[in-house]
């Protein structure tokens, strides 16, 4: 039996449900009833350039990317504009949201607040 890195953590809406890349950790939320994904980090599809991304100044040079579901994500950029993208970031176990939320409960101050 072939196990998949890519696991269905929980329904967060009548068609929407998270999913977490257990080798990355990123963690989307796919909205099978607008077929749009939610994210806390900035991504581009996999056909697009992240050398042109950080060339053009829009993604540091040294910023950290990884692959998940046909899309690069940008980890090291924390980006919320609705509730789906903060589920997202909470349950997200890649190294940098880990380092937030480690940041945040030193400080008591939360990226969203």
């Amino acid at each position: 039996m072939r196990q998949t890195r890519i696991q269905r953590i929980m329904k967060v809406g009548e068609s929407a449900w998270l999913w977490r890349d257990s080798k990355t950790g990123i963690a989307v939320i796919r909205d099978g009833a607008t077929g749009l994904g939610h994210s806390c980090h900035a991504n581009i599809s996999t056909t697009g350039s992240v050398r042109g991304m950080k060339a053009l100044g829009y993604w540091a040079k040294d910023s950290r990317c990884v692959r998940f579901g046909g899309f690069v994500y940008n980890i090291d950029t924390y980006v919320v504009s609705d509730a789906y993208d903060e589920v997202a970031g909470q349950n997200c176990m890649c190294p940098a949201c880990i380092a937030r939320r480690a940041k945040e409960a030193q400080s008591g101050v939360s990226a969203c607040a």
